[in-house]
């Protein structure tokens, strides 16, 4: 039997919490990835970059088995 795959894109913005500047905290950035993690979604890509070039952005694209 063949997998299947459920698709998720996440940004910076999707992370909870305040930010100053747009900066989020390292720590809510990782507690927001540990909670996908344990729903099952792992990040298999991820990009830095957005259209102002901070570096205080990312966009990342999960997936987690059906």
């Amino acid at each position: 039997m063949s997998r299947r795959w459920e698709y998720k894109l996440i940004s910076t913005n999707d992370v909870p919490g305040g930010s100053w500047l747009g900066m989020k905290e390292r720590e809510a950035v990782e507690a927001y990835l540990n909670q996908l993690g344990t729903e099952g979604w792992e990040i298999v890509g991820i990009d830095f970059t957005d259209a102002t070039q901070s570096p205080n952005f990312f966009q990342a694209l999960a997936r987690r088995e059906r």
